[in-house]
């Protein structure tokens, strides 16, 4: 607050006002005594309310502290008052220090799995397809399981051209290191769905799909996996729109 300041000729109601500056800013700080409580005190010699303390009735032949603080006489001047303190927070914890209120995490923490939602979304709607193809291919569909597998080339890099035929497909990821009996069991799929009229849906073709893709992760690296896990490149080109051959 501040100390009372030059008193001048104007009223409001029955009191005249006082004007005050920066240099009569002042604090009336109090001290805590453990059985006794808080008591004010003026450090600043000469300003404030010099502390006036008045010792209790000696019950032994000891001092004795004082039971109770006596509040110091006031200047002539009302001077205004300091600012509230919770005094039994203060008191329980021992510390003067003044609390200072936490920040609310909430909207970091949203932030945070903004960016982690972001990040992983890819990886998300890659599963999507993946899981939709790989349902049709325990079915029988031999046209998403062939998509499928080209779209795992795709992610791991390994690029093929759209003029070959599934057979050649077939040839090259075999030179290429996959397992041969499930190659042609996908190749024989997919040429039976393209070119026979009749053809009906043939049994499962997730064992054999599930058996190329992993191998075809494990001759990649570490690397192109990852990469195809999390940014799957498949996503923004078409699996039929290729213009490279397989790398042998």
């Amino acid at each position: 607050g501040y100390l009372p300041g030059t008193v001048t000729d104007h009223k409001r109601g029955a009191e005249f006002l006082y004007e005050v500056s920066s240099d009569q800013l002042h604090a009336w700080p109090e001290i805590h005594f453990a059985g006794i409580g808080w008591v004010p005190f003026e450090p600043t010699a000469s300003l404030g309310a010099p502390t006036d303390f008045r010792p209790a009735a000696s019950t032994g032949g000891g001092s004795a502290l004082p039971s109770a603080p006596a509040p110091s006489a006031t200047p002539s001047a009302t001077a205004t008052s300091g600012p509230n303190v919770d005094r039994d927070t203060e008191a329980e914890s021992g510390s003067g220090e003044q609390r200072v209120d936490s920040l609310n995490p909430m909207p970091v923490a949203l932030g945070f799995l903004g960016l982690i939602f972001l990040a992983l979304l890819p990886l998300l709607l890659r599963l999507i397809i993946r899981t939709a193809r790989r349902s049709r291919a325990r079915q029988g569909d031999a046209r998403s399981t062939w998509d499928e597998l080209n779209a795992t080339l795709v992610d791991l890099g390994v690029p093929i051209s759209s003029a070959e035929s599934p057979r050649a497909v077939g040839a090259r990821l075999i030179a290429f290191g996959a397992e041969p009996v499930s190659v042609r069991v996908l190749v024989g799929a997919i040429e039976r769905a393209s070119y026979a009229a009749d053809a009906a849906p043939t049994g499962s073709l997730d064992l054999a799909l599930t058996a190329v893709i992993a191998q075809l992760r494990i001759l990649s690296g570490t690397g192109p996996a990852l990469r195809a896990l999390f940014l799957p490149r498949s996503l923004l080109q078409p699996v039929t729109r290729r213009s490279a051959r397989i790398e042998t």
